[in-house]
């Protein structure tokens, strides 16, 4: 989840870096570097970075890496919904998806006033929630205000902050996937990115946390009173329905029950 700053900061640099070290006396520094840097797609560093991770069967959903860590593929229905995969490591996947465009930076404003989110309806909000619903558990659907406080406390993987890049967060509802016990599985959040060039270019990056360490971190960081202020409602599975292992992926969204909602 945090990676990104590190890689972020690598390729910021690498520019400098170069310029700095041209001789050919630094060529073995040189491609140290520049294997550092690419090492974060080899088929090793991705393979260490999936078995990391903690909660596979809502991953798996989305995502798959082959045996040797060499061909990584999402999932058909999210392909076809636009999204790119933005990043992954042992706590988040993040995909991207292009949103938009528009003359400046300072059209932004106008652009978010016409926009109407599908956040909690979208290829990746409905396989999210049936992936939720499927394991027994229930899905908290928030308004955008909490999407701007999680800025605050995670990194998108893939989104890079630097010259003529622009993030704008609060404009998509939250989705927080709940067990029985109230207690915070996982949760997807999104935020924009401007990108300036030859006018601007919208993207939203899509992230999803799990894990007991981010889902903790959450916990403590964000106070239930901010919690319920931009609580909207909370899909469960219905009465009739129990806990049942995780569908194939090719049911998934395709659910027999229908879910219920509370709404506020």
């Amino acid at each position: 989840m945090f990676n990104y700053l590190r890689k972020a900061t690598s390729i910021c640099l690498l520019p400098l870096v170069l310029m700095m070290f041209s001789t050919s006396s630094q060529a073995g520094f040189m491609d140290e570097l520049v294997g550092n840097i690419t090492g974060f797609n080899s088929p090793e560093h991705k393979l260490k970075m999936y078995q990391a991770i903690e909660d596979k069967q809502l991953v798996s959903g989305f995502y798959s890496l082959s045996q040797d860590g060499k061909i990584e593929t999402i999932a058909e229905d999210i392909k076809n919904g636009g999204f790119a995969l933005s990043g992954i490591d042992a706590a988040e996947i993040a995909f991207k998806k292009r949103a938009g465009e528009i003359m400046n930076m300072n059209a932004a404003e106008g652009w978010f006033d016409r926009y109407m989110s599908n956040a909690d309806d979208d290829e990746i909000a409905k396989k999210y929630i049936a992936i939720a619903l499927g394991r027994g558990n229930s899905v908290a659907i928030y308004r955008p205000g909490l999407g701007e406080i999680l800025c605050d406390h995670f990194g998108i993987l893939g989104l890079v902050n630097g010259p003529q890049r622009a993030a704008f967060c609060g404009h998509d509802r939250v989705l927080v996937e709940q067990d029985k016990t109230g207690r915070v599985v996982s949760l997807v959040t999104r935020v924009f990115q401007g990108w300036t060039f030859m006018g601007v270019t919208l993207n939203q990056y899509t992230a999803i946390i799990s894990g007991g360490h981010a889902m903790r971190h959450i916990e403590d960081s964000i106070s239930q009173r901010e919690m319920d202020r931009y609580f909207i409602r909370e899909i469960r599975p219905t009465a009739s329905r129990q806990p049942t292992p995780q569908p194939k992926e090719d049911d998934l969204g395709h659910q027999s029950s229908t879910p219920s909602e509370r709404n506020l």
